[in-house]
């Protein structure tokens, strides 16, 4: 089971022999309401609502700044409803490939685990359902789902990166010790899923994820970690198949504003919080306007410097050493 989706791909969505992505049955709707209905409602936003079948708000695509907003109730249509599973022919999603759903542009994050074992000879009766693996961070995962409404929107150009990075971390050694940074920062991410959607630890975690995947402890021997961000994240930006949207997050910026600037302001955001400094929206940093949108782009950062990590390995252990 994962989150909303949106998507004009035929269904079931092929990514590999192993995955698919589809719309929950009627049948797996059953269970998963009889088994987590429950959970689910009291991981919500308001503890009273089933995001997986609330009506869209009329702004969905920034988190809500305070928990006061329009509940416009509960679908009655189940054509509407937003149960989105990914299938897998094995007992459990392998890891790593579990934090690469999360990685694509669209952002596919899995909540629950289920296991369904065939009792009766019959394939669609009395499945034996239990969670695996996602349960630390499900209750995160669906209370941000009820303050924004996020659905993703999956495109053909989203599965076929998806297909990549399956194939490519399939091809990376992880026993060599210089390559074991990328697997060391995926258990990372899969960390920061856990935490609160609303911690500005979450931040800090990510910037570290950043900075473990672009330096090293002998790089900054040469150049401050601030300077090597900066410039390796322009680096990396010019080789991204779709570039980071700053002008999609911070909605003042001028065209003379350089990316190297925005890059250093948020380095200084990071650093407000480490040190415990309420940062300033309204004069040092008025042009990331506010927390939530410097948030939504550090981990866009950090999500495409990751999966740049494990389509380049080779490239990017050098990169991080220079």
């Amino acid at each position: 089971m994962c989150n909303r989706i949106e998507t004009e791909l035929k269904l079931p969505i092929h990514v590999s022999d192993q995955y698919s992505i589809d719309k929950a049955s009627k049948e797996e709707i059953e269970i998963i309401k009889r088994e987590h209905l429950d959970y689910i409602v009291n991981s919500s936003a308001h503890r009273r609502e089933n995001p997986f079948e609330l009506l869209e708000l009329k702004d969905h695509t920034n988190r809500k700044l305070s928990s006061d907003y329009d509940l416009r109730g509960l679908s009655d249509d189940e054509e509407n409803w937003h149960y989105w599973v990914l299938r897998i022919k094995r007992d459990h999603l392998k890891r790593p490939h579990d934090m690469l759903f999360s990685l694509i542009e669209s952002e596919l994050i899995p909540i629950y685990s289920y296991i369904w074992t065939d009792i009766d000879g019959k394939s669609n009766l009395n499945p034996f359902v239990r969670i695996n693996g996602f349960k630390g961070y499900a209750a995160n995962q669906i209370h941000d789902l009820g303050f924004t409404m996020k659905k993703v929107t999956i495109r053909e150009t989203d599965i076929n990166q998806l297909r990549l990075l399956i194939n490519a971390i399939d091809q990376i050694d992880n026993e060599d010790p210089k390559l074991g940074f990328i697997f060391r920062n995926i258990d990372s991410y899969r960390s920061i899923l856990r935490m609160p959607i609303n911690d500005r630890l979450r931040l800090i975690g990510k910037f570290s994820i950043i900075e473990s995947v672009l330096t090293s402890r002998s790089s900054i021997n040469h150049q401050s970690i601030t300077y090597q961000l900066k410039h390796k994240i322009k680096l990396l930006n010019n080789r991204f198949d779709e570039r980071i949207r700053l002008s999609h997050w911070f909605k003042k910026l001028e065209e003379s504003t350089s990316f190297t600037k925005i890059i250093g302001l948020l380095y200084t955001y990071r650093s407000n919080i480490v040190h415990g400094t309420e940062p300033d929206f309204k004069s040092e940093l008025k042009l990331l306007e506010s927390f939530v949108a410097a948030d939504y782009c550090v981990d866009e950062i950090c999500r495409k410097c990751l999966a740049q990590a494990i389509m380049e390995p080779n490239l990017i252990s050098d990169l991080r050493n220079c």
